[in-house]
């Protein structure tokens, strides 16, 4: 007999198969980035500058021409140490700014060992392998400035912008929590003024310009955060450090690669500015509105990158002075942390497309945690949850599916008689759909549904810094991979079972086909997803036959579709 071509309504689900699987490589393509590096040690000679010693002064990146560029300040290099709670910061004369900010909660990103990247390495030496390991290795506190060396907070005077910084500065003021630096510009001084907190993330930073001359003096602020942006690495999940920035409600962020083929230039109103990570920034926010130009590119020096916040420029009278006060976030990107302060900066938690779904997420997680202590039971439990309010949807899918199988045998008959007569097939099949009452598509709708879910919930591993290094059963951090590969294989595991309670309709080989290796496709998927994601959808995966089970005792187990020519 001759074959016979597949009918538009196994097309169309062939179709879904394929996009589907197309999306799901997509999204793992678009949001899963290479990690970078761990940031570099500081040098002995950043280290040595803890006491007061003179010291060759480090050459600034940018090249400054004018004559008033060079600040008439003396070069020696004084190092501050200051403390707070959950903080460790060392504030230098040199940039007038701090050098390190260590986040006392957090440790620097680690990189686990993987089994199969282990096993391989064992062969490649010669059957040797080194001892493997999953345990949380011990490191310093995570130190969210990455150049320790360069000016963090360059502040610029001229149309030249943050540039004009050489960073040259002597200390003002250190009376406790309370530190400031200044330096001179012909006759234009320029104060950096920090009140430490006692604990949290915020600081107070106040930038003073004061004309010292006898003459007006034009200025034109401008204020940046400066530092390296690194690439990421293979072989694990990390920081990928951007610059950041909100103009006219619009969040902006870019990382090296697209910085380094052009700046980023925007106009208007500039909410907030930095230089940070997935989990941490360091930024600023202006107390006033800030309005003017924002530059995101290089500073002409290997490897650091500047987001420039310029303002319109003013004239200072002689001794007149003029102040720009912003709140310094150096810290993690806590979405409820900025929300109890309520700064705009919470914008830099960016769930993305999916933030609609991923805020009550996080939120319910955030609840239940507050309930059970454990961020992988909060996983769970949001599992159950979930599962419970999309049960009714399940339902009406499989009793689709259950009813499109019973109706193949005439669907197969309807194809036999009516041959290549597509407008006939079309008419005749959705005249048969209506009579019984079956939406071909209902089957779909509940993996529909659950997609964004999944989608959402990746978002909120990946950006949620309350799920960064948090402990579960053997993962010692639930935004990184499984490092034994376990759960993935259990995963493919019960897609396979459930596979079996599920009414299958299609008669199509390839369709068939597309199906009998979706596991596989979605375990090896899962073996490079953070481990918290793939807890979620094998616990859904084992509720979801748990409720096929239930529905097949109440509607009865399928007969399978008689085969096609048959």
């Amino acid at each position: 007999m001759e074959q016979q071509a597949p009918e538009p309504e196994e097309q169309r689900r062939l179709l879904i198969a394929a996009v589907l699987t197309a999306g799901v490589v997509w999204i793992f393509g678009t949001f899963v980035l290479e990690p970078p590096p761990a940031p570099p040690e500081p040098s002995e000679a950043a280290t040595a500058a803890v006491e007061v010693v003179e010291l060759e002064t480090p050459t600034p990146a940018p090249a400054v021409a004018a004559e008033e560029a060079a600040p008439a300040v003396a070069v020696d290099v004084r190092n501050l140490d200051r403390d707070w709670e959950g903080h460790t910061a060392r504030f230098s004369s040199f940039g007038g700014g701090p050098n390190h900010v260590g986040v006392n909660a957090y440790q620097e990103p680690f990189e686990l060992d993987w089994l199969p990247t282990w096993i391989i390495s064992g062969f490649s030496n010669g059957f040797k392998w080194e001892s493997f390991s999953i345990a949380r290795p011990q490191g310093e506190p995570v130190d969210i400035v990455h150049d320790p060396e360069g000016v963090l907070l360059p502040v610029g005077v001229d149309d030249r912008g943050v540039a004009v910084d050489a960073g040259h500065y002597r200390v003002l003021s250190e009376q406790g929590k309370s530190l400031a630096f200044s330096t001179r510009y012909d006759t234009l001084e320029v104060i950096k003024r920090y009140e430490l907190p006692e604990t949290g993330a915020i600081s107070r930073y106040t930038v003073e310009f004061r004309n010292l001359g006898q003459e007006p003096k034009r200025v034109v602020p401008s204020f940046g955060v400066v530092d390296l942006v690194e690439e990421g690495s293979a072989g694990r999940y990390g920081p990928q450090t951007e610059l950041w920035a909100q103009v006219d409600g619009d969040v902006e962020h870019y990382g090296l690669g697209k910085l380094e083929k052009e700046e980023r230039p925007f106009t208007g109103q500039i909410d907030w500015l930095g230089v940070g990570d997935r989990y941490f920034l360091v930024g600023l926010e202006p107390d006033e509105q800030l309005v003017g130009d924002l530059r995101m590119g290089d500073t002409q020096a290997e490897g650091r990158f500047s987001v420039e916040a310029r303002g319109e420029a003013f004239t200072l009278a002689p001794g007149e002075v003029r102040s720009f006060g912003f709140k310094l976030w150096t810290g993690a990107k806590s979405l409820e942390h900025f929300n109890e302060a309520k700064m705009t900066m919470a914008s830099a938690v960016d769930f993305g497309f999916f933030g609609l779904l991923a805020l009550p997420i996080l939120a319910f997680l955030k609840f239940i945690f507050g309930l059970v202590g454990s961020w992988g039971v909060s996983i769970i439990l949001l599992t159950v949850v979930i599962k419970g309010l999309l049960f009714p949807l399940s339902q009406k899918s499989y009793k689709s599916m259950k009813a499109m199988q019973t109706l193949q045998p005439e669907i197969n008959a309807l194809r036999e008689r009516l041959g290549d007569d597509r407008e006939a097939l079309n008419r005749e099949m959705m005249e048969l759909w209506k009579t019984h009452g079956v939406n071909p598509m209902g089957g779909c709708l509940p993996m529909l549904v659950q997609m964004p879910i999944w989608f959402a919930l990746y978002r909120v591993l990946w950006n949620s810094v309350e799920l960064y290094q948090t402990e579960f059963l053997y993962f010692v951090d639930l935004s990184l991979r499984d490092p034994i590969g376990i759960f993935p294989l259990i995963l493919g595991v019960t897609m396979w079972a459930q596979q079996k309670f599920t009414p299958n309709t299609a008669s199509d080989a390839t369709q068939q086909m597309v199906m009998k290796f979706m596991p596989i496709f979605f375990s090896v998927i899962m073996f490079t997803l953070p481990a918290g994601l793939v807890v979620y959808i094998l616990i859904n995966n084992i509720l979801s036959i748990l409720q096929q089970w239930i529905i097949h005792r109440q509607h009865g187990v399928p007969t399978p579709a008689p085969a096609k020519g048959k």
